[in-house]
């Protein structure tokens, strides 16, 4: 009864383990996502403070500046969605982030 105890109790960690670094290799992949476009949104701000401090001598040359921030803005978000990044990075990414849970060493 005692060493079924034992076992039950091992193999409830190995499983509690398995399940907590998957779920940490998900949240951290998101997260890192998140603090990028939090960055771009910075970026943006940044700016669009230049377009409004600069004196431009035209409205239209304030609006140009203005369309160029937001476009930038755009391709920047872009590239940092979910898709668009793993996509393209996946085959890097993951293989490193499963061998790091498990303590696998990748050369």
């Amino acid at each position: 009864m005692r060493e079924a105890m034992g076992t039950n109790v091992k193999r409830g960690f190995n499983s509690l383990f398995i399940v907590l670094a998957f779920a940490w290799a998900a949240s951290c992949l998101v997260i890192f996502l998140k603090q990028q476009i939090k960055e771009v949104g910075m970026d943006y701000g940044h700016d669009t403070h230049i377009c409004y401090a600069s004196e431009y001598t035209t409205q239209a040359e304030k609006a140009e500046c203005l369309k160029r921030a937001e476009q930038t803005f755009k391709t920047d978000v872009a590239q940092w969605t979910l898709g668009n990044f793993y996509h393209g990075a996946w085959r890097s990414i993951n293989p490193y982030e499963i061998a790091f849970n498990f303590g696998i060493q990748v050369e």
